[in-house]
């Protein structure tokens, strides 16, 4: 495309001269501003294809070949590959998207939908340590326990109306149960439990951002300071959580899918989902190795300090997180 190139060598952008067809200080192609469409066409062309080849093979090294990219990245041979952050901006992007391709399943369809249609539940209600408990049949047929053994806010002003002091709620007890029947009332356990699996992979993705900053500090904590700056572990750790959040999102989407076709096929689900769980675990253990070049023992001892801590801590902020969203569903 060189004929686009301008007769003129200052640069449009910054006014620096132009030797070739690149500033040398800011890097802009030094093209015509007007330009034909076809010559809009090609040039889009070239740069999808030029990014199709760059993100598929930083992908094919990232799933493949631990720590390959971080070492690239490092020695500074970088133009070939997704610098990391885009990467990984790119893949909690899919991540999030991909989930929420699979269309919500033709049964849950007709369960939301028939919600207006179904008939009172069929109450049932019996003493237990001398307090009195709810159970109930949907439209659907199946059996569910009142997780506070009241249905409704008003049966529950009823029957607490009714107990002898001593088993009467407190005011912060009241204020507490009142608000989680409240959800129950219109949601059964099985929609409220919906509600939540829907939020999952953001929760995950969003639980996996804010605990990479604490990843890059364990690793930074365990190795040598002078031999290795903070910002290579952080380097470390967008590669690695990148590779999480693909195999994650793969978990989930295949959750999904079988779901969607067949709910008996969960078996597939936890295989697929225990093989990726531990190409995690080993992936983490020969990262480690290749990119700290630590004997075996000491990378191994190293290693797995490090992921019993993290998926410790981890496990507890995403848990926390799903805790946090299902208050505020009340």
């Amino acid at each position: 495309m060189s004929k686009h190139l301008r007769k003129e060598k200052e640069c449009l952008n910054c006014g620096h001269l132009v030797e070739e067809a690149y500033c040398s200080r800011c890097g802009q192609k030094n093209v015509e501003t007007r330009q034909s469409f076809i010559h809009l066409v090609a040039h889009f062309a070239e740069d999808l294809t030029h990014y199709d080849g760059a993100f598929w093979r930083t992908i094919k090294f990232l799933l493949f070949r631990p720590a390959y990219l971080t070492k690239q990245y490092l020695e500074g041979k970088r133009q070939a590959y997704v610098p990391p952050v885009k990467l990984y901006i790119f893949i909690s992007f899919i991540s999030f998207v991909l989930p929420t391709l699979v269309p919500t399943p033709v049964r849950l369809k007709e369960y939301y939908e028939k919600k207006e249609e179904r008939p009172a539940p069929d109450v049932n209600r019996k003493e237990i340590s001398g307090k009195a408990t709810i159970g109930f049949r949907d439209w659907s047929g199946l059996y569910w326990g009142s997780p506070f053994g009241y249905r409704t806010l008003r049966e529950m002003d009823s029957l607490e109306a009714i107990k002898s002091d001593s088993l009467k709620l407190s005011p912060q007890e009241y204020k507490a149960t009142a608000k989680y029947v409240k959800l129950y009332e219109y949601k059964t356990p099985f929609e409220v439990g919906n509600i939540i699996a829907a939020q999952l992979p953001s929760l995950i993705s969003k639980g996996i951002f804010i605990y990479m900053p604490l990843f890059a500090f364990w690793l930074w904590l365990m190795h040598n300071k002078k031999r290795w700056y903070f910002f290579e572990h952080g380097i470390f750790t967008l590669h690695y959580f990148s590779l999480l959040m693909i195999t994650t999102s793969v978990i989930v989407t295949v959750w999904k899918v079988l779901n969607y076709f067949n709910s008996q096929m969960f078996d597939i689900v936890y295989i697929i989902g225990s093989a990726l769980v531990i190409y995690q675990i080993w992936y983490f253990y020969k990262a480690h190795r290749t990119m700290y070049h630590e004997p075996g023992l000491i990378s191994f001892t190293k290693s797995t300090a490090q992921f019993l801590i993290n998926v410790g801590l981890m496990a507890a902020m995403i848990w926390a997180l799903i805790i946090n969203s299902y208050k505020m569903l009340l």
